[in-house]
C-alpha cells in the first residue's frame, strides 16, 4: 500500500515538473510572439494591403468572444468530440478545393509583397476567429438549445446561423462597388459554405477546426490578390461576365451544400434512422466530384469584359528620404490674385513719331467657388465671365507657389477620381475669356482610393508645395512634375 502510494506521488510530482516546464515554455514563446504583434501589426496597418481590414476583425472576434462568454458558451473550448485532425476528415472536399485554388493562385504569382502577404495571413486568421465565434460559436449552439437536438431541429438552427452568416455579407454592397447582384450571389455562397462549417462543427464540436477551414480557404483566395495595389474596385460589369459569376457560384453551392449532407448522414442525431444507402453516398460523392469541379474553374475569366470588370491601378513609389510635412487647407472659396507689369510702346508725338515706353499694372483675379451642389464655378472677376466645372466635386484646393497656381479637385466615390491642373502659371495669366475656358480643358484625371484629405507637402527645408492626396487606406500621394507618385 505504501509503495504503491509513494510511487503514484512520485509520478505525479513528475507530471507536476513536467507540466511546469511545459507552461513556462509555453509562456515564453507566447511573451515572445505577442512582443512582435505591435511592430507588424504597426507598419501592415498603415500601409499594406488589408490593414485596416484586419483591425476591424480583430475587433470583431474580440466582441464575438465577449458575447460568447457573456452567454456562457465558453463550453465551446472544451466540448469537443473529435480532435483536430480527425475533425479534418469531414472536410476533405473543402481542403482539396482550398489547396487546389492556393495552387493556382500561387503559381500565377510573380514574387510576393511581404508586407501584403503578412497582413493577408493575419486578415485571413481574424476572419476566421471573429465569424467562426460568433455564427457557430455562439449562434449555432444559441439555435440548437431552443429547437433542440434532432436532426430537425439541428438542421434548423444551422440553416438560421448560415442565413445571418450569408447576410452579413450583404454590407459589401455598401462598402465595395461590386453591386448589388454580385453582393446577393456572394450571400448564397456563404450561406451554402456556412451551412458545410456548421455541419462539420456539431458533427466535431471543434471549434478550432472550423476556424482553421475558414481561415485557410480565405486564404487560398485571398492570395491572388497578394501583389495587387490596394484600392482595385470593381469596374463594369458586362451580362457575360455576371451570367458567368452567378454560373460559377450557383455550381460552388451545390458543392458545399451535397458535401453537408454526407457529413450529416454520419451525424448520430437522437433520433436519427439506423439504415444507411451505400449507392445514395456513392451518388452524392459524384455530385460533389462535378460541382466541385464546375464551381472551381473561374468562368468567368472567359466571359466577354472580363478585363474590365476588376480594376487596379498600380502607382510608382516616391522615397522621401527628408521629413515632409503635411497641410490640409480647405476652401469653399478662393481667389488666385497676381499683379504683373507689362511694357508696351506708344507714340508720344504723332508729328515726329516719337514712340516712349510704358509700363501698365495688370492685376488680375480668378475666383474658385464651389457651390453646396458640388458644382465649381471658375470666374474673371474683372471681366465677369464665369464657366463651370463639367463634373459635381466634394472638395478643392488651390496651392499657390512662386511661379503658378495649382488646382485639386476631388470627386468622392467608391473609386475616387481626382483632378490636376497646373495651367494657371502667373506670367502666362490674361484676361480673355478663352483664359478661363483654357483653366476648365486643362485638367486631367487619376484614380486613387477614397479619398479622406487632399492639400500639399512641402519636403525638409524647401518651401515648395507638391500636391498631396491622403487615402482612407493610410497613404500618401503626391503629383511631382505632372507624374502621381505613392510616397514610401
Amino acid at each position: 500500500m505504501k509503495g504503491g502510494i509513494n510511487m503514484e506521488n512520485g509520478n505525479k510530482k513528475q507530471n507536476i515538473v513536467i507540466y511546469f516546464l511545459k507552461m513556462c515554455v509555453l509562456f515564453v514563446i507566447i511573451d515572445f510572439i505577442i512582443s512582435l504583434i505591435p511592430g507588424i501589426l504597426s507598419s501592415s496597418v498603415l500601409y499594406f494591403k488589408y490593414g485596416v481590414e484586419l483591425i476591424t476583425e480583430l475587433f470583431y472576434g474580440i466582441f464575438a468572444l465577449i458575447v460568447m462568454l457573456l452567454h456562457h458558451n465558453s463550453y465551446v473550448f472544451t466540448n469537443k468530440h473529435s480532435k483536430f485532425k480527425d475533425s479534418l476528415k469531414f472536410a476533405i472536399p473543402m481542403l482539396v478545393f482550398s489547396v487546389g485554388k492556393l495552387i493556382c493562385n500561387f503559381i500565377g504569382l510573380e514574387g510576393i509583397i511581404p508586407g501584403n502577404f503578412i497582413n493577408i495571413i493575419i486578415f485571413c486568421i481574424f476572419i476566421g476567429f471573429a465569424e467562426e465565434f460568433l455564427c457557430r460559436g455562439w449562434l449555432q449552439n444559441e439555435f440548437v438549445e431552443r429547437f433542440g437536438d434532432s436532426k430537425k431541429g439541428v438542421i434548423k438552427s444551422i440553416i438560421c446561423s448560415s442565413v445571418i452568416f450569408g447576410a452579413m455579407h450583404l454590407v459589401n454592397a455598401l462598402t465595395t462597388s461590386q453591386g448589388l447582384l454580385l453582393t446577393v450571389f456572394q450571400v448564397i455562397n456563404a450561406m451554402s459554405l456556412g451551412f458545410y462549417l456548421g455541419i462539420i462543427y456539431y458533427k466535431t464540436k471543434n471549434i478550432w477546426s472550423v476556424i482553421f477551414l475558414h481561415a485557410f480557404y480565405d486564404f487560398a483566395l485571398l492570395i491572388s490578390e497578394v501583389n495587387m495595389v490596394k484600392d482595385c474596385f470593381v469596374g463594369n460589369l458586362s451580362n457575360e461576365f455576371i451570367i458567368a459569376s452567378a454560373f460559377n457560384i450557383i455550381m460552388l453551392s451545390a458543392f458545399w451544400i451535397i458535401s453537408s449532407i454526407l457529413v450529416i448522414k454520419k451525424c448520430n442525431f437522437p433520433d436519427a434512422k439506423a439504415s444507411r444507402k451505400k449507392k445514395t453516398n456513392a451518388l452524392l460523392l459524384t455530385a460533389v466530384i462535378v460541382f466541385g469541379i464546375l464551381g472551381f474553374i473561374p468562368f468567368e475569366e472567359f466571359a466577354e469584359g472580363y478585363d474590365s470588370s476588376y480594376i487596379c491601378y498600380e502607382y510608382e513609389s516616391y522615397k522621401i528620404e527628408e521629413g515632409y510635412t503635411t497641410h490640409f487647407p480647405h476652401y469653399d472659396k478662393y481667389e488666385m490674385k497676381y499683379e504683373k507689369e507689362e511694357k508696351s510702346l506708344v507714340m508720344s508725338d504723332e508729328n515726329t513719331n516719337d514712340v516712349k515706353e510704358v509700363i501698365t499694372l495688370n492685376k488680375y483675379n480668378i475666383t474658385l467657388e464651389l457651390d453646396l451642389f458640388g458644382t465649381l464655378h471658375i470666374i474673371n472677376n474683372n471681366t465677369g465671365y464665369e464657366k463651370e466645372f463639367e463634373e459635381d466635386i466634394t472638395f478643392f484646393e488651390v496651392i499657390e507657389n512662386n511661379d503658378a497656381f495649382t488646382i485639386l479637385l476631388s470627386k468622392d466615390t467608391i473609386e475616387t477620381t481626382i483632378y490636376y491642373s497646373d495651367y494657371t502659371i502667373k506670367n502666362n495669366m490674361t484676361d480673355e475669356d478663352s483664359f478661363i475656358d483654357e483653366i476648365v480643358d486643362s485638367f486631367i484625371s487619376y484614380e486613387l482610393p477614397l479619398i479622406n484629405e487632399i492639400g500639399y507637402i512641402t519636403i525638409g527645408e524647401s518651401d515648395y508645395k507638391y500636391p498631396m492626396f491622403y487615402s482612407d487606406t493610410y497613404d500618401y500621394f503626391i503629383i511631382k512634375s505632372g507624374d502621381l507618385y505613392l510616397i514610401k
